[in-house]
């Protein structure tokens, strides 16, 4: 009988350089710096809720190993099974490679749509900020065509006007009510210009915001570290694949 599949995957004939699944010798408890960082915090939850990453395959094809191990009997299956193992393992880092690469050009691209979302953001504030003088001056129009209107209406003729006078003051009072009436059609123009922006503006840092979490979120399965999804309240963890 064997005791570990070390020693079978030896009678196999197999090469002792590549050991999947060694035991590792149970670490301390607190472990060193546990708290320091958010990443830890999180294994700090997992350790207590007994939350465990997923089995690599290396994991499985250990447990397996260990199992035919017991029996010199299965030696043979052990030849076998590395050879299937290394056509897995093969097959598993071509994917892999096709997906970093795949996750690379995403990120490049997603990249390059920050940018491409901050300069239309900024592009926007810079056309509200502009609006304000224009908002302003236009408003003031409206203010002096409103008070010259008034100050026409109040010119009525007294003491028995004539026709020419009653007709003159007519006149004065449709032109007066005339420039109001353009003054408050370019004031209302650039409000309403003014709150089309203002909706351009917030859904352009909406899409600012998407886009810049995507952005991290394909960064950090790229360089294998957890990433926030507010799907799942939390960080997941890098699956073994990214």
């Amino acid at each position: 009988m064997f005791t570990g599949h070390h020693e079978a995957r030896r009678v196999a004939g197999l090469d002792e350089s590549f050991i999947p699944g060694a035991a590792a010798p149970a670490p301390d408890w607190p472990p060193d710096g546990l708290a320091d960082s958010g990443e830890n915090a999180h294994a700090l939850v997992d350790t207590l809720t007994g939350r465990t990453k997923p089995a690599t395959v290396e994991d499985n094809f250990a447990a397996v190993f260990d199992r035919l191990a017991k029996d010199s009997a299965n030696a043979d299956l052990i030849g076998q099974l590395e050879g299937l193992r290394l056509a897995i393992v093969e097959r598993l880092d071509t994917q892999r490679a096709a997906h970093l690469a795949d996750l690379q050009t995403r990120h490049s691209e997603t990249y390059a749509g920050c940018r491409a979302a901050l300069d239309k953001r900024d592009d926007l504030q810079n056309k509200l900020n502009g609006l304000d003088a224009h908002v302003n001056a236009a408003n003031e129009r409206l203010s002096r065509a409103r008070s010259a209107w008034m100050g026409a209406r109040q010119r009525r003729p007294q003491n028995y006007p004539t026709w020419d006078e009653v007709e003159a003051w007519k006149s004065e009072c449709a032109t007066a009510q005339a420039r109001v009436d353009e003054a408050q059609q370019q004031y209302d123009g650039i409000l309403a210009q003014q709150a089309d922006l203002g909706r351009q503006l917030a859904e352009a840092n909406k899409e600012f915001q998407r886009v810049t979490a995507e952005e991290a979120t394909l960064k950090a399965r790229l360089e294998g570290k957890p990433y926030s999804d507010p799907a799942a309240f939390g960080l997941i963890q890098p699956a073994e694949s990214d």
